[in-house]
């Protein structure tokens, strides 16, 4: 439950709120929400290499300061207050539950992309859709939002499996010539036409400019294969600033911590193709 304004408020977690204000939201807020854990506090996790990049990250993609993106206020009111981006971030290194928290509540709030009621106008922008699109669409958004939380929240759960098998994946790499597979121009010009519709901005930070009204690329944008350079198609593709591009590329980000973003990204994508059928009509 999200209440206060359009750019403050709070976010209710586990009987906890969360503070938010504009683009920021309250890391220690967070923090007494997941049970005070000792030794993950946001001054803790701020000082570890992983948090110490991803605020670089941010601060790069954003064109400000570390210290305007985040900040450690004292006295009534207080709190580490970071951008939401590194919220997120900071939720994941609290447990998988507080990142599928953070993914789902936090970045619908922050984006406003992530409500149950979207649709498409002629004009190509979201709008609200009417009440007869909601009644239609309004069941199976849901139903996606909530599978898309519980996979985040079960995430604990397989990693030892994926682990496992990226260890048989590498050995098997090592005896098998890989070939790459080009994106093509039919599902770049699909991507790119998502992205115009969900905002032209990064996927990925949700910070830089990727695509023009027109259409065009912009800022050295690239699309990237997420999982495989064999896997080519919509669903397993996305268009990202150079920053995040170069950041995955170099593995300067893991692929883990741009996981949630993917596939949020590609949420997104399904529920603006449901939207933009009902409104073709069968």
């Amino acid at each position: 439950m999200v209440t206060g304004g359009e750019t403050s408020g709070t976010l209710a977690l586990n009987q906890h709120q969360v503070r938010v204000a504009g683009e920021r939201l309250n890391l220690t807020d967070l923090w007494k929400a997941a049970g005070s854990p000792s030794g993950r506090s946001p001054g803790d996790w701020r000082v570890l290499p992983q948090g110490i990049d991803f605020i670089k990250h941010i601060s790069f993609t954003a064109g400000k300061s570390g210290s305007s993106v985040i900040v450690a206020k004292e006295g009534r009111g207080g709190g580490t207050w970071a951008h939401w981006q590194i919220g997120l971030a900071y939720g994941q290194y609290l447990s998988p539950e507080f990142h599928a928290w953070c993914n789902t509540v936090v970045r619908r709030h922050m984006e406003g992309k992530l409500v149950p009621a979207i649709g498409v106008s002629t004009s190509g922008e979201l709008t609200t859709l009417d009440p007869e699109q909601q009644r239609i669409l309004g069941p199976i958004i849901q139903f996606m939002e909530q599978s898309f939380a519980r996979v985040f929240a079960e995430q604990h759960d397989i990693r030892e499996l994926v682990a496992g098998v990226r260890s048989e994946l590498s050995e098997l790499r090592g005896r098998v010539p890989q070939r790459r597979r080009e994106i093509s121009d039919a599902t770049r010009k699909r991507l790119i036409a998502t992205l115009i519709h969900l905002g032209c901005r990064c996927p990925c930070c949700g910070l830089a400019e990727v695509v023009s009204g027109c259409g065009d690329v912009v800022n050295g944008a690239e699309f990237d294969h997420y999982y495989a350079n064999q896997l080519a198609s919509n669903d397993h593709t996305w268009l990202i600033c150079k920053q995040c591009h170069d950041a995955l590329t170099f593995e300067r980000m893991p692929r883990a911590e741009a996981t949630p973003h993917f596939m949020s990204f590609q949420l997104r994508r399904a529920l603006l193709r449901a939207a933009l059928k009902a409104e073709d009509g069968p």
